[in-house]
Formats: C-alpha cells, structure tokens, sequence
C-alpha cells in the first residue's frame, strides 16, 4: 500500500469511527469512539503498542475484516484480545454477531470489561491453544507481547480451541489468533481448523524461526484461500478463507 492510498484508507476509516485523521504525528489514542451512532467510551494502558494496533486494526484494517463482510459472519473467536480492538471493530462490521474474547493476562480484565459493556461480546480469561492445560503468563512489557509457556503448576487456564469450538456449537465462522507465538501449536495441527470457516492471524517468526512461507502454506494446508497477506520482519499477518 503507497503513502496516498494508505493515507485515504485511515483518513475514511477515522471518520466512519467520527474521528480525524491527517497523519499519525498528530493522530492520538480517542477515548470514545462513534459506533453506528452510538459513543463507546474506551479504556486502555498507556501504551505505544496499543496505538499500533489501535492504528493495525481500525484505520488499516490489516485483519481483512473488510474482506470478511462479503461471507456470512455470526460467530467469532477472538484468541489473544488484549484490550479488545478486535472485537470491538468485529461487532462495528457485523453487529449481530456472536463474539467470543480469550485473553489470559488478568491485568487487562478490567480494561475489557469497560470496552465490552455496551457491546455484548462475551470474555474468557483463558488462554486457547492446541491442549487444554495450565500455563504460565511471560509479561514482556508491554501487553500486547504477553506469552504463555506450558506450565504444569501454571495459574493460568489454557483450553484447546477444538473444545473451544464444540462449546460454541461445533462451527465457528471467523477465528482471529495474536497469541504470540502459540499460534503455530494450532496451525502445525491439521485437525485443529476443520471446523472454521474464516481465519485472521499474526504469525511470529521469532518463535518457531521459519519464513513467511511457510505461514503461509500452512494457512493453506487447512483449506484456506489466502485473501491478504502483510509480511514484516518478525512477524506478518495473513487472512484466509474456506469460501
């Protein structure tokens, strides 16, 4: 995306969400967001990290949610919600959508409970990954880099997205993964995405140290047709779909 198209792209998102944008020096963190008419007000740390992804997923729309409009969306798991960006620009873009929000590190709880209060969207304290078990958060700093390492005296709840997808009803149509490197524990396994339809992910090439090819031929391997992909240095993003 060049400079003009990406300018336009966040100056149109800004304004659905009665918000100016002209660039990003200027551009600071809204406290309250326009939702189809509707002010949300928003809580979150004071973070630099927050403001990326405040930038990744509402003005840049860099989880295809946009894309996703086309197919039918009435169930979504949000793996890895921090402070709830995603599901909250989820339910902007399908608002009679069911939306499921797993985030394990407690510091954040009360940030989600504010931001979900007018929005109907359901939180899950629990880790998801490839097994349910217990696992031990690894605070990086900031929130957003928050890891879990598999700890059998762990206090936090993992559960397996497989048993994740059978308590919703067995079909999921949009599953989102940041989970910082626990994402290819449920890619490497070829069973764990026959159930859903719709996928956007962050891949970390830091914790498995492969390529984005191979990200992106895993995707693939589960039936997904690649709709975007936006390769970075250590990380990329990729959305895909069965449809």
């Amino acid at each position: 995306m060049n400079k003009i198209t990406k300018f336009i792209t966040r100056y149109k998102n800004a304004r659905r969400l009665g918000l100016s944008y002209f660039r990003t020096s200027t551009f600071h963190m809204p406290e309250t967001i326009d939702f189809h008419g509707d002010a949300i007000n928003l809580e979150f740390p004071d973070e630099k990290g927050i403001f990326i992804d405040f930038l990744s997923i509402f003005l840049d729309d860099d989880y295809g949610l946009t894309e996703f409009r086309k197919n039918k969306i009435s169930k979504i798991i949000d793996i890895g919600a921090n402070v709830g960006f995603f599901s909250i620009a989820s339910r902007f873009f399908f608002p009679d959508s069911e939306i499921h929000a797993y985030e394990p590190n407690l510091d954040l709880e009360s940030y989600l409970a504010h931001n979900f209060s007018q929005l109907n969207i359901e939180l899950h304290t629990q880790a998801v990954g490839n097994k349910s078990g217990s696992v031990k958060l690894d605070l990086m700093g900031e929130s957003n880099q928050t890891r879990v390492k598999e700890s059998g005296n762990g206090g936090t709840e993992m559960v397996s997205l497989d048993s994740v997808v059978k308590e919703l009803g067995g079909k999921i149509d949009l599953v989102k993964m940041d989970c910082e490197g626990s994402e290819w524990d449920i890619l490497e396994n070829p069973e764990s995405l026959k159930s859903v339809d719709n996928i956007s992910l962050e891949y970390h090439l830091w914790a498995n140290q492969k390529d984005h090819d191979y990200a992106k031929d895993l995707v693939m391997s589960h039936g997904f047709k690649i709709i975007k992909h936006l390769p970075s240095s250590e990380f990329g993003i990729i959305s895909g779909s069965k449809n």
